[in-house]
């Protein structure tokens, strides 16, 4: 999969996000927690996936690119699709087709033009190119001269997809526009609502990559990186009411691997082994070649209140190895073991908020979790990440999970142990996966308060006790929401019970029920 296919999604609109994964298989993976969830299948093979919504009230839309069509799904069904407008063909092929139809043209005259126009580097039709593939056989040309009907078009493909906030809410539920950047060098701002092209952007080569900066009704700002190794700006002149792109693009030795917008720097990894950064100007400020190949590049934005934020970048090498950098300062290096890394994606997972997703190139799917306590510092000697690892593979119902160090083992989806993790809904136990609720004590037996081992007051239990004293209200109001879903669910459950039971009374006043209750970490 491509890291354009490989993003961080809240499905359910409830603030648990989840793994959305596309591959080239025509499939689309969902993976929570440590498991594998769902998969959908879909008509293409998709070049990127972005999720926006249509206003604040509803759950995201997936976004899925594939071909010239862009299809939209809503809670992993399909909610509709549109498709980027054909490009018009140039007046020489437009009078070649003209003069065939009309007899007033012979086939070696029609296949020297075309021919010149496709060696001029102008663009030809799928018709025309098809034409000028049998040109060694006159008779299979006039055959399809006669078979052909209509006028030509030229059908192009979506290459890049990026989300542009509109003014709105301040939250993480804004309504979006959708940026496309497609094969004939096209830049389309799209609302998706009504599948409308608001706006469209000519470049002079054809897009790889996009990132967008701003809200499109007050103020914004777009990257292109571009396939002629240069990155352009589009911008909205208030004055004048109409997108300006700007002169001077910002030029580079080689072709770019992937880029991130930070505050007001532009961070551009190349396929030299070397990060560059630029102003939005595009001045370069700094550069730094790394020790291997850069095979990703991402952001990573980190908001903790007892530790300084930052907002830097992660930089993953082919020497197994993941560079974090605050401007160009180094301040932690991760290793993989050997472990040859294809893409990074760095944000909330589940209910954790600094996660890492690491996909290395022989297929695995790592998921690292920052803990609340790291100092990001190379002088200080802390392991910064807790880790779980487990394999990808095509079929749903096997997955070959391996964990590594303290992290859990995963077995056909299902957690069999939990050791230490640093997640708000991961467990903190250190002994066991699961503690049962006695304690291992009989249930006739009450120990005195003097059998109990009094814990000692820890660094951690102290973050423990300030992070809930901090956080009371939020854990109070997951806490009820939990609960209520619990027992939405149980009522639901309970109906349909009845519902299918077809009017047999199944209730009992001697049916006893037992309950086994085990407790997952604490907090």
């Amino acid at each position: 999969c491509e890291k354009s296919c490989f993003r961080f999604v809240d499905l359910d609109g409830d603030g648990e996000t989840s793994l959305v994964i596309g591959f080239r298989n025509q499939q689309l993976k969902v993976y929570k927690g440590t498991s594998f969830s769902s998969m959908q299948s879909i008509p293409g093979v998709p070049s990127s996936i972005c999720d926006f919504h249509i206003s604040q009230y509803d759950k995201p839309i997936i976004a899925i690119a594939s071909g010239p069509t862009v299809y939209l799904y809503r809670d992993l069904r399909p909610y509709g699709k549109f498709s980027v407008p054909p490009v018009e063909v140039t007046p020489e092929e437009q009078t070649v087709w003209t003069d065939l139809k009309n007899r007033t043209c012979d086939i070696n005259t029609a296949t020297k033009v075309l021919a010149s126009t496709r060696d001029a580097g102008k663009r030809l039709s799928s018709q025309a190119l098809e034409f000028l593939a049998l040109e060694k056989s006159p008779a299979m040309q006039s055959k399809f001269v006669l078979n052909f009907r209509g006028q030509p078009s030229l059908r192009t493909l979506i290459t890049c997809m990026e989300t542009l906030k509109k003014v709105g809410d301040s939250g993480k539920k804004q309504s979006s526009n959708l940026i496309l950047g497609t094969e004939s060098r096209l830049v389309l701002i799209v609302d998706p609502a009504t599948t409308k092209t608001i706006c469209s952007v000519e470049l002079p080569s054809v897009p790889v990559f996009i990132e967008a900066v701003g809200e499109y009704d007050i103020d914004w700002c777009i990257l292109i990186a571009c396939r002629d190794a240069k990155i352009y700006t589009l911008y909205h002149d208030s004055f004048l009411n109409k997108i300006i792109s700007k002169p001077n693009a910002i030029e580079l030795e080689t072709h770019t691997v992937g880029f991130a917008v930070i505050d007001k720097n532009v961070f551009v990894a190349t396929m030299d082994s070397q990060m560059h950064c630029f102003n939005m100007q595009g001045n370069k400020l700094f550069s730094i070649r790394m020790p291997a190949r850069i095979s990703s590049l991402e952001t990573m934005k980190l908001n903790r209140s007892r530790f300084p934020s930052i907002r830097g970048v992660l930089v993953s090498l082919d020497n197994g190895t993941i560079r974090c950098f605050n401007d160009n300062k180094l301040l932690h290096i991760l290793n993989l073991d050997g472990s040859n890394v294809n893409l990074i994606r760095f944000g909330q997972y589940s209910r954790e908020e600094n996660t890492l997703a690491i996909v290395t190139k022989n297929g695995e799917l790592i998921i690292k979790m920052l803990q609340r306590n790291a100092v990001l510092d190379l002088n200080i000697n802390d392991s910064l990440m807790n880790d779980a690892a487990f394999a990808l593979v095509n079929s749903s119902s096997t997955h070959n999970h391996k964990s590594s160090g303290n992290v859990s083992s995963v077995n056909h989806g299902k957690a069999v142990g939990l050791g230490k993790s640093s997640g708000g809904s991961s467990s903190n136990n250190k002994g066991s996966s699961s503690s049962n609720a006695n304690g291992g004590a009989s249930a006739a037996t009450v120990p005195s308060p003097a059998q109990f081992a009094v814990v000692r007051k820890s660094q951690l239990v102290m973050d423990q006790s300030a992070r809930e004293k901090a956080q009371a209200v939020d854990m109070h109001r997951a806490f009820q929401k939990d609960l209520c879903k619990l027992r939405l669910r149980t009522a639901q459950t309970y109906l349909d019970t009845l519902q299918s039971s077809s009017g047999t009374d199944v209730s009992s006043s001697n049916t006893s029920i037992t309950l086994n209750v085990q407790v997952q970490g604490l907090g």
